[in-house]
């Protein structure tokens, strides 16, 4: 974003009233990235989680190793 502004490039959405002209609109930008970086910080951390829990009761990941025409067959999707 620095980089773009530093060549007097701003970012202005219609839709969502953001203008990175102004300091509030910068402000406002910074803070929406922030949220979508945790969001997917937390995406992760949760699907890690679900894994391990899977390993943990199953001793291996749940549909390791199955080929993908017999998953289709399974449930007829007709590949």
């Amino acid at each position: 974003m620095e980089e773009l502004r530093e060549r007097g490039v701003n970012f202005r959405s219609l839709t969502d009233s953001i203008d990175t002209s102004t300091p509030m609109g910068r402000f406002f930008f910074h803070i929406m990235g922030a949220l979508a970086e945790m969001e997917r910080e937390l995406i992760v951390e949760r699907t890690r989680a679900g894994l391990e829990a899977a390993r943990a009761q199953t001793g291996r990941l749940i549909g390791a190793g199955i080929p993908r025409q017999r998953v289709a067959i399974t449930y007829d999707v007709g590949l």
